[in-house]
């Protein structure tokens, strides 16, 4: 029994039932073609929101980072004054001691004011070279999520080029069988007519 004869049987014409089972031979090519596509197609848009995603948390690492950095230079400033301003209080208190004792500034107490200035500066130098520091090595972890985040981009391009790759086989049997079913169904209906 050929796929035109049930139908035949069911009361269907010859021609008819013979279109109907030229195109019941080509439907399952057709769809398996169309699902091929189809699967390149969900993959492709699944490695994108994968890598929005990555792009957005790569952003917000940024950001994150960068904020940081932002607070840690007003910090810094901010001791920076501290420092200025507790040197300018004990410059005043060792003003006021020195002429309490009858001394004026100079000797002793001049050196002494020279020198808590100088650590003064010292420690101001030591809290701006920290800051720069940091500020450098966020610039680095910056740079490295960019970079990454170009490596995992470049990464994932590569991955939808394999799978589109994977999918040429599939396909191309696909489309062969259709031809072979179009094929198959053109000389069916031929002789059918």
């Amino acid at each position: 029994m050929t796929g035109v004869e049930p139908l035949v049987a069911l009361g269907i014409g010859t021609q008819t039932a013979s279109v109907i089972s030229a195109i019941t031979t080509v439907v399952p090519a057709i769809m398996s073609v169309g699902s091929a596509f189809a699967s390149m197609g969900a993959e492709r848009q699944s490695n994108k929101y994968e890598l929005q995603a990555l792009v957005n948390q790569t952003n917000a690492e940024i950001a994150s980072e960068k904020y940081n950095q932002n607070i840690e230079r007003v910090n810094a400033a901010n001791e920076e004054r501290q420092l200025r301003r507790e040197q300018y209080l004990r410059a005043g208190k060792q003003i006021a001691a020195a002429g309490a004792q009858g001394r004026g500034i100079s000797g002793n107490v001049f050196d002494i004011m020279a020198d808590t200035a100088y650590q003064t500066e010292l420690a101001i130098t030591g809290i701006r070279d920290s800051r720069q520091l940091s500020a450098g090595l966020s610039e680095s972890k910056i740079a490295s999520a960019r970079s990454s985040l170009g490596y995992t981009s470049a990464a994932k391009a590569t991955a939808n080029q394999a799978t589109i790759l994977g999918k040429i086989p599939k396909i191309s049997s696909s489309l062969s069988t259709l031809g072979e079913d179009v094929q198959s169904a053109y000389t069916t209906l031929k002789s059918s007519f």
